[in-house]
């Protein structure tokens, strides 16, 4: 039987706080750069308070940035996690529906827990480092989740965060896997694959079709020639070096090239806009060739707007371009 949606996407819904900093100000308040660490929203406060400059807040998470994208391309895509019944909680669903993004499957914390918010510090070099506060998200559990929430969809797409509520993640991964749902996973961090190391490995090679990577987390990992054998396709992200695509557990891979970026703004995103339109195109039949250059052309123009959105008029420009065959330069 035919399913009527394409993607659901499984994370936690955060509310982006962007702030940018200098190389001093990031050291001073966090002792090292890049990653994600866990925080309370407290601690979130005090570094804010620590900096110079006020946080601009947008929609995000990994999983959230993925589905808007696939989303705004014009799949059929949800979104699953937890939601605070707060302010950023309203603003989070709102945003969601404004681009089409279903969020019948985001659940209402019965308790007091905020939405979750990571605080992203930008350094004038565009990357990042992420104070995250998970509050209600954190608190999803697999009776949150039945076998008839996700049998309409094609594909499923985890962060790498959600490996840190692994009977959660494992639950959803069984059911799909029982009713041949593909999957895939971005593994979001060197910290999360650290953490992950004692089941990471089994956990990837029985579930995901596609995994995604940085350099980080591929360092994490245990290195390249490890890691690109261990699902069907993976991907490895490789910021302005473009990615290489490994498919047929590693009997193949494809260099793609990095498309040129005029301005770079920051870089929050780039990596989930870059899963995005890799999922895009697999969803509709690309070779691993053409979704990765579709991931590229998407992730090249998001770090050119601050947090992780880009303006309607980006997103039909580059719809038009992958619709007409523009995207493979």
């Amino acid at each position: 039987m035919a399913k009527e949606n394409d993607l659901l996407a499984v994370g936690a819904p955060i509310v982006d706080a962007v702030l940018k900093v200098s190389h001093e100000e990031l050291l001073s308040v966090t002792g090292e750069a890049n990653g994600m660490v866990l925080v309370t929203r407290a601690e979130q406060e005090a570094i804010i308070g620590s900096c110079v400059g006020s946080p601009n807040y947008f929609m995000g998470g990994s999983a959230s940035n993925t589905a808007a994208a696939v989303s705004r391309l014009g799949l059929r895509t949800s979104l699953l996690g937890k939601i605070g019944n707060d302010e950023h909680g309203r603003i989070f669903t709102q945003k969601a529906e404004d681009i089409a993004l279903q969020t019948n499957l985001l659940r209402l914390s019965q308790t007091n827990d905020d939405t979750a918010c990571c605080l992203c510090l930008i350094t004038p070099d565009g990357e990042r480092t992420m104070r995250t506060h998970l509050g209600a998200a954190a608190n999803i559990t697999k009776n949150d989740v039945s076998v008839a929430d996700i049998l309409s969809y094609r594909h499923i797409h985890f962060e790498g965060y959600t490996l840190f509520n692994l009977d959660y993640v494992t639950h959803i991964a069984e059911l799909a896997k029982e009713h041949d749902i593909t999957m895939s996973i971005d593994l979001a961090s060197f910290e999360v694959v650290r953490y992950a190391s004692p089941f990471l490995n089994d956990f990837l090679r029985e579930y995901m079709e596609i995994v995604f990577a940085n350099e980080d987390e591929v360092n994490e990992f245990g290195g390249e020639d490890i890691l690109k054998s261990i699902s069907p396709i993976v991907s490895l992200m490789r910021g302005a070096n473009g990615a290489k695509i490994y498919y047929d557990r590693g009997k193949y891979h494809y260099n793609q090239f990095p498309y040129e970026a005029e301005n770079i703004i920051d870089k929050v995103g780039a990596g989930d806009h870059f899963a995005g339109g890799f999922l895009y195109g697999y969803l509709r039949g690309f070779t691993p060739e053409n979704a990765s250059a579709v991931g590229t052309l998407l992730a090249s123009n998001s770090i050119q707007y601050e947090g992780a959105e880009m303006p309607k008029e980006v997103w039909n420009r580059l719809k038009e371009d992958i619709l007409s065959g523009k995207f493979i330069y």
